[in-house]
């Protein structure tokens, strides 16, 4: 276990970077792997694989990452620097489309830290942008100046070079607008010169005088673009920056092969057997899903490759029957040919007529189209392009088709799949005729092809998810529709015969909806908040954790005086009042919404917090401890955990369906409804008893105070509520950085309880076992399974690792209160007391999740859960440690 505490110690440290060495010794930088570059004293910054990779000024990696900010996939396309810190244009994406929604300008350090956003362009989706608009940053003196770009208009923007505050709005100038007398594919600012150079179709240069505001041409000036130059760059890796990623890979390997080991003991000891059926279910279905995706990308790619020949041939066709003579020009000429007034005007429509195809014949697919014409040596070049990136005249090398190609012969390329510097394309080649049927040139038509791949990979995944969780909610539903229907009648049938017996019938019905109302927006709180501030500048880690920190203040609030308000006003009391005011804050939590206020929104999950978590839920689990039979006591206990699961299961079902369809506002109305249900339940169920509990509860808290039960608090049950936390806030962040939605997050939900559900024969092998060997090697699987999740944070091993943590946390529970029990044996507290007393210690530790982890997640969603799992791996084993050295000195005092 030691060796293993090591290799998550080293897999952690090197969480916040990618890692290269030893398999690749360097990362070799040129034209055709970098989109943008920006070089400067300090080091480095250039765009390579739809990144931002960071090096020092002697070539050495800082970082690599990308720039998708919460589940939006974005694109960074110019990068440039004032000297000391970088700038970068970043273009966000559509789910739907391979089109902008919005242009930013952000700023990072030398070293790669985010400092902020200081602009942003927003599209409409109609506006089908899909090439940069936003082309170049200067800075200078504390601001930055944006050259703009659409079509013939051209624009000088002047913001901050400092980001704003959340509230305040960002501040810009417009300090020069014009109007070209033609297409315009990129530009500059020339601060020193106070001029801006803009660069038409066939790089020559145009100069606005930014005192006299006036244009000029210059064609003898002709601008180089950075893809035409002959530029590379050798990144390679300090000495400390080799030995890390080597203790990296070491300690991934050794996690790996300890996690492999524990799988074989598993199997080999045939703890498996009793789960023949449902793993070759699952088996099965996965074998099913595999297939059905398969089968379904087949048809994608099929169906793409049809519609990108189809709208090539139509392009063509339309070229062939109304545009014979104006491109008939294109025949035996030379790029320089067309710089001549007549060529010029003859072909100046077909860039936006390209545009205007692309759009009508693949909108969603994001199309793009490239006419290359064939010169006097057959040698082909651009003569027009849809994005309007490319210098007229910009060579195309790799040919199968040939200017001397018969109209009877194969002329198109094959359907081609190609990784380009910004995405994974896929094109088709058309030949273009004159009158006299040769070949003077060719269409290049296609599109960016990796993206709308994985988005139909993931709605597969996800509709499969979706009807599995739709079978399980419908079974356990009727399952639960049958039996809280059969303890009503008992109730009705013996109430008025055994009063104190019929509240007893009640306690499941009472604690399912108590239990459903707590966890009903376990997954769904993080989108709720993500809808209510979506226009927010503080990062979403840290935005979450404002209701999430308030919620759980107000649980460890409430803990610790639940006692002392059920002593002092009556469980009949504390009942009907903590539902009254759990459906008032349900109800300002639907306000909140409309109004998009995240403060009064954590305001009124405090007030939840409060009186659902810590009143309500003390209640509904304390029923089955006032029956005296101890076997009807241990049924009851039973059925109320069972009842938790299956509330867990309908209830975060059912918000997902209403908060998809409806909105979270409807979602948290349900919770208005239960409360007012709760209310004569709370009359019926329970008397006004009034005791007085204050001495008790001192009794309690003096006891934990004690060395032995204190160490197990510090040392475990701090432990133990972190873990929880990866489900209720780390799981949550992630999946809305993949950019779930409410019902693939809701069919997680319903999996991971589902899993808890059926996790009865797992916990009874722990229980075999010594009940902190138990709780240890628990913990220890948790910390494992987070800490390779540092190794790959996609979706997909996230969700596995939930369902290994809810699996496990399982197991703790079975344990964590009734050792602390024991501890306390000996000092006069029963037991009862220690667990409502118990509640409150681990609430008071949820308090720090946000505040901990929220940092943390900022910084890197691996740190975040690096720092979670090496705490679930060293923690427990030194208390293990420290367990063992007490029970050595208790038995020699004894002996003495």
């Amino acid at each position: 276990m030691i060796i293993s505490i090591l290799a998550a110690i080293f897999v952690f440290i090197g969480a916040q970077r990618p890692h290269y060495f030893p398999f690749a010794r360097s990362i070799e930088l040129d034209q055709s792997n970098v989109l943008d570059v920006a070089e400067y004293e300090n080091g480095m910054t250039a765009i390579w694989d739809k990144q931002l990779l960071f090096a020092t000024h002697d070539r050495e990696l800082i970082n690599v990452f990308s720039t998708d900010i919460n589940g939006v996939q974005s694109e960074p396309r110019a990068v440039a620097s004032d000297g000391e810190n970088v700038y970068a244009i970043v273009g966000e994406i559509y789910n739907d489309y391979n089109f902008y929604i919005n242009e930013k300008l952000l700023k990072y350090s030398s070293s790669g830290r985010y400092l902020g956003e200081l602009y942003i362009q927003n599209y409409d989706e109609n506006q089908c942008i899909n090439s940069n608009q936003l082309k170049d940053v200067v800075v200078r003196d504390g601001y930055a100046y944006i050259t703009q770009i659409q079509d013939r208009d051209v624009r000088l923007i002047r913001v901050s070079a400092d980001p704003v505050n959340e509230d305040s709005e960002t501040e810009n100038t417009v300090m020069a607008s014009f109007t070209a007398p033609e297409t315009i594919q990129a530009g500059e600012y020339r601060i020193d010169e106070n001029r801006i150079e803009i660069y038409n179709r066939f790089g020559e240069v145009y100069y606005y005088d930014m005192s006299e505001h006036e244009l000029s041409f210059h064609p003898d000036i002709i601008h180089t673009q950075f893809h035409n130059q002959s530029w590379s760059a050798s990144i390679t890796f300090s000495a400390f920056t080799r030995i890390m990623d080597i203790l990296y890979y070491l300690g991934a390997v050794i996690l790996v092969i300890t996690v492999l080991y524990a799988v074989f003991r598993i199997v080999s000891a045939g703890y498996l057997i009793r789960y023949r059926t449902v793993i070759a279910f699952i088996v099965l279905f996965l074998s099913v899903v595999a297939y059905y995706t398969g089968m379904t990308l087949k048809d994608f790619d099929e169906e793409h490759r049809l519609r990108t020949i189809s709208a090539a041939e139509s392009v063509t066709a339309g070229f062939r029957y109304f545009a014979m003579d104006e491109l008939g020009v294109l025949g035996g000429k030379e790029p320089e040919d067309f710089k001549t007034k007549e060529l010029r005007d003859r072909t100046e429509w077909i860039g936006p007529y390209l545009q205007e195809v692309c759009r009508a014949n693949g909108k969603e697919m994001g199309m793009y189209a490239q006419i290359y014409a064939f010169d006097k040596d057959g040698e082909a070049y651009l003569i027009a392009d849809s994005y309007n990136e490319n210098i007229l005249g910009t060579r195309y090398t790799d040919l199968s088709i040939s200017a001397e190609d018969s109209p009877g012969s194969s002329h198109r390329m094959g359907y081609t799949i190609e990784k380009e510097v910004d995405g994974v394309y896929v094109f088709f080649h058309a030949p273009i005729y004159d009158k006299d049927d040769n070949i003077i040139g060719f269409l290049e038509m296609g599109s960016e092809y990796g993206k709308l791949r994985y988005d139909r990979i993931r709605s597969v995944i996800g509709a499969a998810m979706q009807l599995v969780s739709f079978v399980v909610f419908a079974v356990m539903l009727l399952d639960v529709i049958r039996k809280y229907s059969r303890e009503l009648m008992e109730y009705a049938a013996i109430r008025k015969s055994q009063p104190r017996e019929a509240k007893y019938c009640l306690s499941n019905t009472y604690d399912f909806l108590v239990t459903g109302l707590v966890y009903m927006d376990g997954m769904m709180m993080v989108m709720a908040v993500s809808s209510i501030s979506a226009n927010s500048d503080i990062d979403m880690a840290l935005l979450f954790a404002i209701p999430f920190t308030a919620y759980r203040i107000g649980s460890w609030l409430g803990s610790v005086i639940t006692s002392m308000l059920l002593g002092r006003f009556g469980e009949r009391r504390m009942g009907v009042a903590s539902a009254i005011i759990s459906a008032a804050s349900f109800a300002g939590m639907v306000f909140s919404i409309g109004r998009g206020n995240i403060y009064l929104f954590a305001a009124c999950k405090f007030l939840e917090g409060i009186f659902l978590e810590s009143v309500l839920y003390a209640l509904a689990e304390g029923i089955p401890y006032e029956i005296e039979d101890m076997d009807r006591r241990n049924k009851k206990i039973a059925e109320s955990q069972s009842a938790t699961e299956a509330a867990t299961l309908i209830f975060t079902m059912i918000a997902g369906l209403v908060a998809s369809s409806l909105g979270f506002s409807w979602m948290y109305g349900i919770g208005v409804v239960v409360c007012v249900l709760l209310i004569p339940f709370s009359f019926v169920i329970f008397e006004d008893e009034e005791e007085d509990e204050e001495v008790k509860t001192l009794q309690v808290w003096k006891a934990f105070a004690r060395p032995h039960a204190l160490i197990y608090i510090i040392l475990m049950v701090l432990t133990i509520s972190f873990a929880t936390s990866y489900d209720e806030y780390l799981f949550p962040l992630i999946s809305e950085n993949a950019g779930l939605t409410e019902i693939e997050m809701t069919s997680i939900g319903v999996f991971s309880v589902t899993i808890t559900y059926f996790a009865e024969s797992i916990v009874e092998i722990f229980n075999k076992w010594h009940p902190l060997k138990a709780m240890i090697t628990a913990l220890s699987v948790c910390g494992i399974a987070i800490m390779l999740l540092i190794l790959n944070t996609n979706i997909v091993f996230a969700t596995i690792v939930l369902f290994i943590v809810c699996v496990m946390i399982r197991v703790v529970e079975v344990h964590r209160i009734s050792w602390l029990i024991g501890l306390t044996a000996n000092d006069g507290v029963e037991g009862k007391d220690v667990l409502e007393n118990y509640f409150a210690l681990e609430d008071g530790f949820k308090v720090l999740h946000g505040p901990v982890l929220g940092p943390l997640f900022t910084v890197s969603s691996s740190v975040a859960a690096g720092f979670l799992g090496l705490l679930c791996l060293v923690s427990p084993r030194v208390y293990g440690m420290i367990a063992e050295k007490m029970k050595t000195n208790n038995l020699n005092e004894e002996d003495n």
